[in-house]
C-alpha cells in the first residue's frame, strides 16, 4: 500500500522525500562520528603523551653530573672507532684513549698530537654549548657555525677560523639508571680542524655521578 502511495505522488515530492532521507542519513553519521571515540586519535594522543614523557631536562642532567663523574665516549670517525674514558674528580681528571693502535692515559690539559677533540666532552661545555642553540626539537639541538665557533674559541683561548660553515647536532638518548646517554656530532668541528673526516659522531654515556675518588692516582 505504502508503495502504492509513493509510486502515486508526483517527481517534485519524490525529490523532496530523497533529499529528506539523505539528509537524515548524514545527520545519524555525524552523531556517530562525534560519540564513537576514534581510534587514530587515541593512538595519536598516547603517542604525544610518551614523547612529552621522554623529553629530557638537559640543565638538571649536566648540572647533576657536575664535577665527578665517570664517562665513556666512543668517536666513530667514519671507517673507525676510537675510546675514551674519563674520570673526573674536582679538579684532578684521568683521561685514557684507546685507538687502534694505542692505549694511553693522560692527566688533565696533558692530550698531544692524539687527533681528538675533548672540547665538548665534558658536562659543563655541552651545557654552554646548547645554551648557544641555534633550533632546538625536543630532546635535539642545533648550533650553527658562528655560535660554537666563538664557544670553542673561549673555551681554549683560541683562534679558530672557519673554513666550513656547518652545525654541530646533539641529541640526549636517555637518563635511565642514573646513566646520562648523548649523541654528538662534530662532523664540522673536525672539518674545521681540516681533519678529512665523511662524518664524526661522539656516542657518550656518564655514569659513576659523584662516586668517583682518583684523588690518590695523581
Amino acid at each position: 500500500m505504502k508503495k502504492e502511495k509513493f509510486k502515486n505522488l508526483d517527481s517534485e515530492t519524490k525529490t523532496t522525500y530523497f533529499y529528506g532521507i539523505i539528509f537524515v542519513f548524514i545527520i545519524i553519521v555525524a552523531l556517530i562520528v562525534k560519540f564513537v571515540p576514534s581510534k587514530s586519535n587515541d593512538n595519536k594522543t598516547y603517542n604525544e603523551n610518551i614523547t612529552q614523557e621522554e623529553i629530557i631536562d638537559y640543565n638538571k642532567v649536566l648540572n647533576d653530573i657536575s664535577n665527578n663523574y665517570e664517562s665513556d665516549i666512543i668517536i666513530n670517525k667514519y671507517y673507525f672507532n676510537e675510546y675514551i674514558n674519563v674520570k673526573k674528580q674536582g679538579l684532578n681528571e684521568i683521561i685514557n684513549i684507546k685507538k687502534y693502535d694505542s692505549n694511553n692515559t693522560y692527566n688533565q690539559d696533558d692530550i698531544i698530537n692524539e687527533n681528538i677533540d675533548i672540547t665538548f666532552i665534558k658536562p659543563q661545555n655541552i651545557l654552554r654549548l646548547i645554551n648557544a642553540k641555534t633550533y632546538s626539537n625536543k630532546n635535539k639541538y642545533m648550533i650553527e657555525t658562528n655560535n660554537w665557533l666563538n664557544l670553542y674559541n673561549e673555551i681554549n683561548n683560541a683562534q679558530l677560523e672557519k673554513t666550513v660553515s656547518g652545525e654541530i647536532l646533539i641529541e640526549f638518548i636517555s637518563d635511565k639508571d642514573n646513566e646520562y646517554k648523548i649523541e654528538m656530532d662534530l662532523t664540522n668541528l673536525y672539518k674545521n680542524l681540516n681533519y678529512d673526516y665523511q662524518s664524526v659522531i661522539y656516542d657518550m654515556k656518564f655514569y659513576n655521578i659523584n662516586k668517583i675518588d682518583i684523588s690518590n692516582n695523581n
